[in-house]
């Protein structure tokens, strides 16, 4: 049914625990998944001959030995035994939930890509896959755990998705927003998985990758990812997350998003750069929003009568000006609507 291919860090110290964390839980899922396990570093073939997975040790890496991603992929589309893949980072606990909702999107008939939100954790030590561990993880997981806004850690997709993939560097940023990005410019159907998945990333330091200091700091190699992420048709992309998914997962299967739902137009309007730029040069639009704010938190207004007529005359000097934005925005809504309902329809 699914193919699983992963290309995993050196197993030693934390990095083993948790990437055998990954590795058993994959192993559980129903029905099981083939599991092809990329490189030679420390530690890989024993796990992978330990855990009877395949074993592809020859990869294209570059003047760091750090693997590209691009290789990685031809190799494991030209060599599964599925016709449906899922990519994923070796660090992702996944559940019985996983292999339901791949199942729904791998029956809907239709090419696709399936991604979701992962759920970041703190696990320092082996998990004990009893009977009841996923019950345990959820609630651990939903009780400690936080969902970062970005960062994509799983892609389920069909054999011959992106056969002309930039040489992306593993595990150095941007590349899980290009697969985002290209995927709807490609027109295939982008389902969000994030409500009906709880993928769990084990949280770990960053003290493999060369030269690094801290995000905020990129190294070489990052740099290297960003010009190639942000170049092209999506040079003026902003960021990517799942919500940027034209289709959801839901109890009732998979659905087209909806138009005003706002946990999906937010992120579209976010990667508008004409719209920062109209936020960034119109001043105004943020003294609305720290006014409103301001009224919001004065809880003793009502009291205080002069506060209350200053505010009261603002706001209907606002009201013209508010009221030419709603109609604005309304227009924006339907043509951004128009060309996503034309997008996929070619």
């Amino acid at each position: 049914m699914l193919t699983f291919f992963t290309i995993p860090k050196a197993f030693k110290g934390h990095v083993d625990i948790i990437q055998r964390n990954s590795i058993k839980s994959w192993i559980l899922l129903k029905p099981r998944p083939e599991i092809i396990v990329f490189g030679d570093d420390e530690g890989t073939k024993e796990v992978a001959r330990e855990f009877r997975l395949r074993y592809v040790p020859e990869v294209v890496r570059n003047e760091y030995g750090t693997p590209l991603l691009d290789d990685i992929f031809a190799k494991a589309q030209s060599i599964a035994r599925n016709d449906n893949l899922c990519y994923i980072n070796a660090d992702i606990i996944l559940m019985s939930d996983f292999m339901k909702a791949a199942s729904v999107a791998i029956n809907w008939g239709k090419r696709f890509v399936m991604v979701g939100h992962r759920w970041d954790a703190e696990i320092s030590e082996p998990i004990n896959f009893n009977k009841d561990w996923e019950e345990k993880l959820r609630g651990y997981v939903r009780d400690k755990g936080a969902i970062p806004e970005y960062g994509i850690d799983y892609f389920v997709f069909s054999r011959g998705f992106l056969e002309n993939m930039p040489p992306f560097i593993l595990g150095r940023r941007y590349y899980d927003w290009w697969f985002v990005w290209e995927t709807n410019a490609l027109g295939i159907p982008l389902i969000d998985a994030s409500k009906q998945v709880l993928a769990v990333h084990q949280h770990h330091d960053y003290s493999f990758i060369p030269e690094f200091k801290g995000f905020n700091s990129p190294t070489s190699e990052i740099k290297k990812n960003t010009q190639l992420v942000f170049s092209g048709r999506h040079k003026n992309k902003i960021m990517a997350t799942p919500k940027l998914a034209s289709h959801k997962l839901g109890p009732k299967g998979i659905q087209r998003v909806g138009i005003l739902e706002w946990e999906y137009l937010r992120p579209r309007l976010k990667n508008k750069r004409w719209i920062r730029t109209m936020i960034k040069y119109f001043p105004f639009l943020l003294s609305i929003r720290k006014f409103l704010s301001y009224l919001k938190k004065r809880k003793d207004i009502m009291k205080i009568g002069l506060d209350w007529v200053l505010s009261g005359i603002i706001i209907l000097l606002l009201l013209p000006l508010l009221i030419v934005m709603a109609i604005v925005s309304i227009v924006l809504v339907f043509a951004l609507w128009l060309k996503e309902r034309f997008r996929l329809a070619r």
